[in-house]
């Protein structure tokens, strides 16, 4: 039978059974059974046409052949009989040729054979390999073949020299029937069956009493041909051979296509080969399908050729599906092996794809060589590294990466390093959950059989992460730049240094200028002029710079500022810094001491400051300019107006305190100072190195 699933009729008891989709809840993994002999496997009635199949009369025979073997149709033939009314009883008689078929051709174990009527829709004559009999659906012609109405029996002959059938002169026995001549019909009408002018009689199938639109599946317990109808048709759903369809349901879903196929070999896999020595390794397989039958053996075979089979070297590792996990052993130093997994079930033998690999040779064999990269790419938390393993000592390299610590020579008992592959050759590696300002000792290793190697150590230290945005870079000036275009390239740059982008929406500039040396004041904005809301991000590890409009526009910026003149009665205006300006960072705060436009502020850092007295530049020998002769020593150096500052790298809190962070010398200042008219713009909007 071709149908190999059990199914659980919705309203009755569970039964095993065919193919069908209609009615029946299918059960998995049901134990293939071969059959004994071809049988008829799915019968079609009708005497209502089908609306879903182009409004046909869809009469079928299906055949199965469940055996082991192909078989020859020449062998069969089938049988039609139409009877005439519901209780008339009659042999077989197959006299008439047209009511007899002979079958030719081989059929495949686990393939059907599908007889059609030619008044069949397209759809199911396409699935058939025969079409046979009327294309009429006329009620004169009900009794002619292969017209099944519910009231028309099926046989299923086959040659033997004492059969009791001829036909085209070869004799026939009978094997298997759905319906029979012998058997008495019920009247269907009688049973609350709609009245027809074509049939009103039939067989009673599994307890149903109308079964003139059905489709019949027979169930995957049937695996012997039957010709006692009694039996076959059976009296209820339970010991019926046959699985019927709701009236009218008809089913031609998987018509010629078995559900379950005949047991086929096991389908496998080889498992890599692992923990290999000069004579032993460690292997496997999986067997994902057993084909219908029980694996009885598994395990793998191997040899010093392709191919190996169970008549070479082999382990038997149990037995059933799944995955198994073998030893090779009696292996010889420094040879290739092939290597399958095999698993034997009734069908035959199935291997697994092909393995290879080569036993050690440890006498000759040493510990890789590695050489470790120098750290790039370091930021607060993560950096990169990796090495190249330059030759693997004779055995393969099972692993490599690198190592790190706080602690000189870390080695791969630390939690801390990376597995980046196998073999030789270079590899690259992250190393991440790094703390901020603090240095690491890293070498690279590489692992085969003898032992574990280390490169040459190598160490870094993690960026420092800032607390808060801050002043990084200002540049000054009273003179003009010959190599700026002459211009008095004054400019702010802001980095971000924490370990998050920044909304600047958050920030302000304030800008105020000094008059004189001497004369102290607290900061104020309250001109509007004299501040800037900013906006935009700031990723960490990038740069802002906001540019006076009088610079070199050449010089990278995000945003402009101010007036572009250099007169000197416009010296007080944003962004003039001649020395003499000072420059505030301000950030929201509710509590903040600065309104400006209806914010709060506070100053979170500063360049320059009104509260610090100034020095007269010119008194400690800087050349007297009328534009202006004072600014704030920085770094010990007292003349200032013509400088780039930039902040040094490891200032990373803002302060608003100008003395601590212009400090007394160039060992204690945050800032590190270009040398009088020595302006230095060439990594403006990039961070201090």
């Amino acid at each position: 039978m071709k149908s190999r699933i059990v199914y659980a009729l919705s309203f009755i008891l569970l039964i095993v059974g065919c193919k069908s989709k209609i009615d029946f809840l299918p059960v998995q993994n049901t134990p293939y059974v071969p059959t004994s002999d071809l049988l008829i496997s799915e019968i079609s009635t009708a005497i209502n046409t089908d609306a879903n199949a182009g409004g046909k009369r869809n009469h079928y025979v299906e055949l199965y052949n469940g055996t082991t073997d192909s078989i020859d149709l020449s062998d069969y033939a089938i049988g039609y009989q139409s009877v005439s009314d519901s209780s008339t009883l009659s042999l077989w008689d197959f006299s008439d040729p047209n009511n007899s078929l002979t079958l030719t051709g081989t059929l495949l174990n686990g393939s059907c054979y599908v007889v059609a009527s030619a008044a069949a829709d397209t759809s199911i004559i396409n699935k058939s390999n025969f079409v046979w009999g009327t294309t009429s659906t006329l009620n004169a012609n009900a009794s002619k073949p292969l017209q099944l109405s519910g009231n028309s029996a099926i046989a299923l002959l086959k040659k033997d020299a004492t059969g009791t059938y001829i036909i085209n002169g070869s004799k026939y026995r009978i094997i298997d029937v759905f319906g029979s001549p012998l058997v008495s019909r019920v009247n269907a009408s009688f049973y609350g069956g709609a009245t027809s002018a074509r049939n009103n009689f039939n067989w009673t199938i599994a307890g149903e009493f109308d079964t003139r639109n059905r489709t019949f599946k027979r169930k995957g317990t049937v695996t012997t041909p039957n010709y006692d109808w009694n039996s076959g048709k059976g009296t209820d759903a339970s010991n019926s051979e046959w699985l019927v369809s709701a009236d009218k349901a008809w089913n031609y879903s998987n018509l010629s296509i078995p559900t379950i196929p005949p047991p086929t070999l096991p389908t496998l896999t080889t498992d890599s080969i692992t923990q290999i020595t000069d004579t032993t390794a460690f292997g496997g397989g999986n067997i994902t399908d057993d084909g219908g039958y029980s694996v009885t053996v598994r395990g793998i075979c191997w040899s010093i050729t392709p191919n190996p089979d169970t008549s070479s070297n082999k382990t038997t590792n149990g037995n059933g599906s799944g995955s198994f996990t073998s030893n090779l052993t009696g292996l010889s130093a420094n040879i290739i092996y092939y290597v399958r997994a095999y698993a034997i079930n009734n069908v035959g033998i199935a291997y697994g794809e092909e393995r290879q690999f080569r036993t050690t040779n440890i006498s000759n064999s040493a510990i890789p060589s590695v050489s470790t990269d120098q750290i790039t790419a370091i930021t607060s938390s993560s950096a990169t590294g990796g090495g190249n393993v330059i030759n693997d000592g004779g055995q393969t390299v099972t692993a490599r990466g690198i190592c790190w610590s706080t602690s000189p020579n870390p080695d791969i008992t630390s939690p801390t390093k990376t597995n980046d592959g196998t073999g030789t050759g270079v590899f690259v590696s992250n190393i991440s959950g790094l703390t901020s300002n603090t240095t690491y000792y890293v070498r690279a290793y590489a692992t085969n059989i003898i032992g574990t190697a280390y490169g040459v150590q190598e160490q870094f230290t993690t960026v420092i992460v800032n607390s808060d945005l801050l002043i990084s870079e200002i540049s000054t000036a009273i003179n003009t730049d010959p190599n700026a275009a002459s211009k008095r390239s004054h400019y702010v740059e802001l980095f971000n240094g924490t370990a998050s982008t920044i909304d600047l929406a958050d920030y302000a500039i304030g800008y105020q200028a000094v008059s004189d040396s001497g004369t102290l004041s607290s900061w104020d904005f309250s001109n509007t002029a004299n501040y800037i809301a900013l906006s935009g991000n700031v990723t960490t590890g990038t740069c802002y710079v906001i540019l006076s409009l009088a610079s070199d526009l050449n010089i990278q910026h995000q945003f402009t500022w101010g007036t572009s003149s250099t007169l000197n009665a416009d010296a007080s205006k944003p962004l003039q810094l001649s020395g003499n300006s000072a420059i505030a960072l301000l950030k929201k705060n509710p509590a903040g001491a600065y309104n400006l436009g209806g914010i709060n502020y506070s100053i979170i850092d500063v360049f320059g400051s009104p509260l610090v007295t100034r020095v007269t530049a010119t008194f400690y020998g800087g050349a007297n300019s009328a534009r202006n002769n004072f600014n704030w020593s920085i770094a010990g150096q007292n003349d200032t107006r013509n400088n780039t500052f930039k902040r040094k790298s490891t200032v990373i809190n803002p302060t608003t305190d100008w003395n601590l962070s212009r400090g007394t010398d160039a060992t204690n200042s945050q800032w590190i100072i270009s040398g009088y008219r020595l302006w230095d713009y060439s990594n403006v909007g990039q961070p201090t190195p």
